[in-house]
This record gives structure tokens, C-alpha cells and sequence, in this order.
């Protein structure tokens, strides 16, 4: 009996230690965004170390960050690092992810299953959208007036995201803004 005592201790001991390492890598992730905005000089250039930065922590997602631009009512992708080719630099506003997680003010994890539900509700439509796994969190001014989102996704089994990715990203979220 102690020796299933002591394997559960060791047990939430390697898990711990664990959490806090995500933990770790998590607010390296952060504190490297907050240094780009300062230091990169072309929304290229902090796109660029954005995917880099990215591409670290979730390694098989694509990502992309997307504003709106109210005057023309547009969306605007304005870093798409993504492997389809899929989204467009500009569209219209419309019933998309972006503009989902935009309306809902709040962080948003969905399946493919779950993308489907919304799409039969009528909240999404399905152009431009491919996708095993998808996180998004919306972008707002200190105001809390939401202008944009940024949005991860999956397109294999290779890696799903975990359930505290979703916090992750809010985080991401809230330091591009």
C-alpha cells in the first residue's frame, strides 16, 4: 500500500513540475511579444518573429491575426501564417471565426465537430475554413471596444491543444493588444 502511496506522490510531483514549465515557457512567450512591439520597427518583421515565437509553442498550428476596419467594414488579416493559403489579406464582414469570436468577447477553443454545430446554428459560415482543432481570443482597447482576433489552428493530429492553451491565448491576446 505505501508503494501506491508514494507512485500517486511522484506521480502529481512530475505533473506539477510539468504545469509549471508550460507556465514558464508560456510567460517567456509573453514577455518576448511585449520586447518585439518595442524593438521590431515593420508589422513584417513582427509578424515574422510572431510565427517564430509561435511555431515554438504550437508547433503543427497555423495562426493568424485579424482586424477590423469599421470605416470600410472590413476584415483585415494582417498576419497569416498559415499552410492552406486559404484566408485572405481583406474580406468582407462576415459570419467567419473572426468575427465569432469578436461577437462572443471571449476566448472561443473549438473542434471540428463544434465548428459544425455553429455552421448548422447559422453563427459561422464554412468559406475559407479548414481546421481539426481552433482556439481564438478577440483583441480590445483599454476600453474593452473589441477590434480584432487573433486565432490558431490545427490542421492534423500531430498536436491537438490542451485545455490550458486556450488561457494561453487569451494571454497572447490581450499583450498584442
Amino acid at each position: 500500500a505505501s508503494y501506491i502511496s508514494i507512485a500517486r506522490d511522484v506521480s502529481a510531483l512530475k505533473s506539477a513540475e510539468r504545469m509549471l514549465q508550460q507556465i514558464a515557457k508560456q510567460q517567456e512567450v509573453l514577455r518576448k511579444i511585449a520586447e518585439a512591439a518595442i524593438l521590431v520597427s515593420t508589422q513584417e518583421d513582427f509578424c515574422n518573429m510572431l510565427q517564430s515565437l509561435f511555431s515554438e509553442y504550437f508547433p503543427t498550428a497555423d495562426f493568424h491575426i485579424s482586424l477590423l476596419n469599421e470605416k470600410n467594414y472590413q476584415i483585415e488579416n494582417i498576419c497569416c501564417k498559415d499552410k492552406t493559403g486559404n484566408i485572405p489579406r481583406t474580406r468582407p464582414v462576415g459570419k467567419y471565426l473572426a468575427e465569432y469570436v469578436m461577437r462572443e468577447g471571449r476566448v472561443v477553443q473549438l473542434t471540428s465537430e463544434d465548428f459544425d454545430r455553429l455552421q448548422a446554428e447559422g453563427e459561422v459560415d464554412s468559406r475559407y475554413v479548414q481546421f481539426r482543432e481552433w482556439v481564438g481570443a478577440p483583441l480590445s482597447d483599454s476600453r474593452g471596444k473589441v477590434f480584432g482576433a487573433v486565432m490558431f489552428r490545427t490542421l492534423s493530429d500531430a498536436r491537438s491543444f490542451e485545455s490550458g492553451d486556450a488561457a494561453f491565448v487569451s494571454g497572447i491576446a490581450a499583450q498584442l493588444s
